[in-house]
């Protein structure tokens, strides 16, 4: 009897040691890209919450108002997995600069992830995108274990396809925010080839006029 519940109690402790570790500190993801286009070009596409759907693999869905505490309603698919509806809460909503949101999995404090997008513009009028995530929650070590891996894989496909989206409607022409035209030409004359891989074609190619028989 002694044996149970010494046992018992070990488990009791060690649960709720686990509850307080991961309601303060948990796994992270971490993941950065450099876009060959400003700031307000990236934002612009990231804020259209409406065009996810078109590019995104990642947030196949978004609905709801980019200000903070507004909450949306995102359709999250990872690699190889089903769709799941989430409805985080906006915590930041700096225009050109931050989008930062909070979700749970439907009780706080079990499995909570703080997801944030940060825009850096470079000195050379590019943007680095940085996009991760903070979890914590009773449960976060273990759910983490089995979906860390494909959660990073996912947020690269979103960073891919963020980056085509937004260089390839600067290229068209197809201006996603104002007064870019005269930026991206500059920006080009100063990128490393090196950086930046080609999709249909070299961006440096672009910097000229042979650019608009190409996009």
């Amino acid at each position: 009897m002694r044996k149970f519940i010494r046992i018992t109690a070990l488990i009791v402790v060690a649960a709720i040691a686990t509850y307080g570790i991961g309601r303060v500190t948990g796994p992270s993801v971490y993941t950065e890209i450099e876009i060959a286009a400003p700031a307000p070009a990236v934002w612009t596409v990231l804020a259209d919450t409406d065009g996810h759907a078109d590019w995104n693999p990642l947030l196949i869905s978004m609905a709801g108002d980019l200000k903070e505490g507004a909450q949306l309603r995102n359709i999250l698919q990872l690699p190889g997995a089903s769709p799941m509806e989430f409805t985080p809460r906006v915590l930041v909503a700096t225009k050109n600069a931050e989008l930062r949101w909070l979700g749970d999995a439907g009780v706080p404090g079990i499995f909570d992830g703080e997801h944030y997008f940060l825009l850096e513009e470079t000195e050379r009028g590019t943007t680095l995108f940085r996009h991760g995530e903070n979890f914590t929650g009773f449960l976060s070590y273990p759910i983490f274990a089995f979906i860390g891996e494909d959660t990073k894989a996912g947020f690269e496909a979103m960073n891919a396809a963020l980056k085509v989206r937004v260089e390839e409607a600067l290229l068209s022409g197809a201006e996603p925010a104002e007064g870019l035209t005269s930026k991206i030409v500059a920006i080009h004359s100063t990128l490393d080839r090196s950086g930046f891989p080609s999709r249909k074609f070299s961006m440096f190619d672009c910097a000229n006029s042979a650019c608009a028989n190409r996009v």
